[in-house]
């Protein structure tokens, strides 16, 4: 089996609250891959709070993937992302 390829994985946007405090935090999101590279069923296993969370989990949303294939044919996945805030 091959994993799933992310083709598409913008950055998650720091909340006001969480630039004004300068917080940084990695959030864990599980979710699956579909079979046409989409996401769906994504929920926060590793959370940073309502500074992070919410913005986290609207950007994963949107990622996209090459699907996971299997014999050659796309199947769908369950993974894990991790969604990193960090000031530099």
């Amino acid at each position: 089996m091959k994993p799933p390829i992310l083709t598409y994985g913008p950055e998650a946007q720091f909340s006001d609250a969480a630039r004004r405090k300068r917080e940084q935090c990695a959030i864990d999101i599980k979710l699956v891959v579909t079979k046409e590279g989409k996401v769906r069923n994504a929920h926060i296993v590793k959370s940073c709070g309502k500074n992070f969370d919410p913005n986290a989990l609207k950007t994963v949303k949107t990622y996209r993937f090459n699907p996971a294939t299997k014999d050659g044919q796309p199947v769908e996945v369950a993974v894990t992302v991790q969604v990193g805030f960090t000031i530099y």
